[in-house]
């Protein structure tokens, strides 16, 4: 192989990386915050009272929350979803490091690649879940009101169709995949 497909293999495995310690950093932050006395940071578009609440005008209409005496259940709430996202984000990771590995291994019609775009595809799917049905039941869980959950469950933006879109694509592309593996496998025999 070239120098520039090995390139491209590093740089891919060191992106896929650099994403990864990224996702595991938010849950992580979160728990610091929590184990020293710091406030909740939540972000979103909803408007509550009370005196355990501030709030700051942040970007496109949303609130930035500080919330000084959240409860268990509410950092439980926030740092839960932060790690399901970090968990789908770490498996999608890992599947596009296995993934480049095979490129480079010249074995990208091979079952362990259809694997990989499989764990691919669920990932993204799953980290689309969280991202479109999180922030309506961390906003029921932090807010602790239903009537603002229904509200952000109806602010589906671009981005999260686009992911959606992208999910659906790996999806078909993985089933594909996997057919194009058995055809090479049965015409193996032939030629």
């Amino acid at each position: 192989m070239s120098a520039v497909s090995r390139f491209d293999l590093v740089v891919t495995k060191v992106f896929a990386g650099l994403v990864a310690a990224l996702a595991v950093a938010v849950p992580v932050w979160l728990v610091g915050l929590w184990a020293t006395g710091q406030p909740l940071p939540w972000t979103s578009y909803t408007i509550a009272d009370g005196p355990q609440y501030s709030a700051q005008a942040h970007y496109l209409g949303e609130l930035e929350w500080r919330i000084a005496d959240a409860s268990t259940g509410q950092w439980l709430g926030v740092i839960g979803v932060a790690t399901i996202g970090a968990a789908s984000v770490l498996v999608g990771a890992a599947a596009i490091w296995r993934m480049a590995t095979l490129v480079r291994a010249g074995r990208p019609f091979s079952d362990e690649f259809v694997a990989a775009l499989w764990w691919l595809a669920g990932a993204v799917s799953a980290f689309c879940l969280v991202d479109v049905f999180g922030p309506p039941l961390l906003t029921m869980t932090v807010m602790g009101t239903l009537w603002e959950a229904r509200q952000a469950l109806w602010t589906f933006s671009l981005p999260d169709l686009a992911g959606m879109g992208i999910a659906v694509l790996l999806v078909l592309m993985a089933q594909l995949w996997a057919g194009a593996v058995a055809a090479a496998r049965d015409a193996e025999g032939l030629i």
